[in-house]
């Protein structure tokens, strides 16, 4: 039996959709009306109003985002072979703490995706501390599910000192961008390149990067050690 494709789709808000449907389904996924009458995402949209007035940038979409990391450094955990990031770490806290905090988005509703296991073990630990109610998975672990808010981070900064590796692999990019339902944030480095994204173009309009960039932010915030 030949199998057929599912075109309709009942998760991700439209702004959400965008990028996954143009990069990986060629533009075949169409978005259930229901989903834009959900109100569940208001939250996050006026989080993502008030986090661009700070940063004196405007041009963001507000369900989804890219956050630009200049200075990360990938490092290798002590007790094992996956890898951290701590400026990452740190800008995925600090952006947790200015949902919860600010944009007033239940700790519930976030879950945060790495694509490093070390990663995510460093951010559980971390935001447990403070946000007990945050799922942080990796990204292969998340398949299937999805949550209101999703932080995605890389981990990995790109550029010829640290190839992105597996994550440039197009499958586990679109499970890790297609599991937020209202808003998605995700923490990259602006020297990754993803030689498969087939329109640039649609990538930036997509998921415009915003800053200022988060130039030696590992100096700034404490990060537990991992034994």
């Amino acid at each position: 039996m030949e199998p057929i494709p599912l075109t309709v789709q009942y998760c991700m808000h439209p702004g959400i959709c965008k990028f996954p449907n143009e990069n990986f389904y060629d533009g075949k996924l169409e978005t259930d009306e229901s989903v834009e009458r959900r109100h569940s995402g208001f939250r996050f949209s006026e989080w993502i109003d008030a986090f661009t007035r700070r940063t004196n940038h405007s041009a963001v979409q507000r369900r989804c985002m890219f956050v630009d990391v200049e200075d990360g450094v990938l490092q290798q955990e002590m007790s094992g072979t996956s890898k951290v990031n701590l400026a990452n770490a740190c800008v995925v806290f600090r952006l947790v703490s200015s949902m919860v905090n600010e944009g007033h988005i239940p700790a519930s509703d976030i879950m945060v995706l790495c694509y490093y296991l070390a990663q995510t073990r460093l951010l559980r630990e971390l935001l447990k501390q403070h946000y007990p109610d945050i799922r942080t998975l990796t990204v292969d672990s998340s398949q299937g599910g999805e949550s209101s808010v999703v932080v995605l981070d890389s981990v990995t900064p790109g550029g010829k000192e640290y190839p992105i590796g597996f994550v440039k692999d197009p499958n586990r990019l679109n499970v890790g961008l297609a599991r937020a339902k209202d808003g998605d944030c995700s923490v990259w480095a602006e020297r990754q390149k993803l030689p498969y994204v087939r329109d640039r173009e649609v990538a930036d309009r997509s998921l415009p990067r915003v800053g200022p960039k988060c130039k030696r932010v590992s100096e700034q915030t404490p990060i537990p050690s991992i034994s």
